[in-house]
Parts: C-alpha cells; sequence; structure tokens
C-alpha cells in the first residue's frame, strides 16, 4: 500500500498508477516530470510484485495501466510487451479447466 496526502488515506498502487495515467482524468494542473517520476515508482512496484516471466499472477488485471504509464512515457515497445504479457495470462487463465 502507498500512503497518499496527510498519512492517513492509502491505496493500492494499481489505483495510484490507474489515477495518474487514465486517460478520462484531467491531469493537466499536475506536471508532467512528477507525474511520469510517480508512474516509474509504481510500475516499477507492480512489475517487481508481479514480474513478467512469472506464471499466474492476475496480470492482466494491473499490466494495463503499466503499459499506459510506460507508452506515456515514450516507451511504446515496453507497453506493448506488457499488454501482450497480460493477453496471454488471461488467455491461460481461459484454458485452465475448471471444476
Amino acid at each position: 500500500m502507498f500512503v497518499l496526502g496527510s498519512g492517513t488515506t492509502c491505496f493500492p498502487p494499481i489505483a495510484l498508477l490507474r489515477q495518474l495515467f487514465n486517460r478520462a482524468n484531467d491531469n493537466s494542473h499536475f506536471p508532467s516530470a512528477e507525474r511520469l517520476a510517480m508512474g516509474k515508482e509504481l510500475s516499477e512496484h507492480i512489475l517487481a510484485l508481479n514480474p513478467p516471466q512469472r506464471d499466474g499472477g492476475f496480470k492482466y488485471l494491473s499490466y494495463g495501466a503499466v503499459a499506459q504509464y510506460y507508452y506515456e512515457s515514450g516507451n511504446k515497445d515496453r507497453a506493448i510487451e506488457l499488454v501482450e504479457v497480460a493477453l496471454n495470462s488471461l488467455a491461460v487463465l481461459s484454458l485452465s479447466p475448471t471444476n
């Protein structure tokens, strides 16, 4: 969990990342360099908790937001790679037998 504001409210890193890089949000008041620096830290944290090379972990839930950060920071190849990992994660889940 990350602490935001006065230290009394905690949000998971993925929620903060989505808030920062969701195109539906107007972040024009937020300096771009600070937004990208926060995005980098949050993305690295998310990827460290659920690395691309490890199986499982419901990557499709978080990797879209991480990919959005990489896309906006100019690393489009990394963004595409993470979207592919997320889609493969989802495909593996859909192929798993259900009871």
